[in-house]
């Protein structure tokens, strides 16, 4: 057994230094992808306080990262028309949109 080993030791050094290689190829990738999620921003948005046009709207920020809503739209399909209206800064809704 130990003759196998010295007849073949370059190609047994090669081959765990290829083994080696695609360990360390691995742990990078894992690694990488840890950091873009640790990364990357993700939001929350729910409806909350109530049922229909008057219930409120809740942004969570669900990342470690500071996040800024600067202006939110929503838009409401009802049968033939589209209702487009922005929700940011929002004090009274029109009268037509109705609870």
């Amino acid at each position: 057994m130990l003759e196998f080993f010295r007849v073949n030791q370059g190609l047994i050094s090669v081959l765990l230094s290829m083994a080696m290689l695609v360990v360390w190829v691995v742990y990078l990738q894992i690694l990488l992808v840890q950091v873009r999620a640790s990364r990357r921003s993700s939001i929350l948005i729910t409806r909350a306080a109530g049922r229909g046009m008057r219930s409120r709207c809740l942004v969570t920020n669900m990342s470690s990262q500071s996040l800024y809503v600067t202006s939110l739209i929503g838009i409401l399909h009802a049968s033939d028309k589209q209702i487009e209206i922005a929700l940011t800064d929002l004090r009274e809704l029109p009268e037509d949109l109705g609870a």
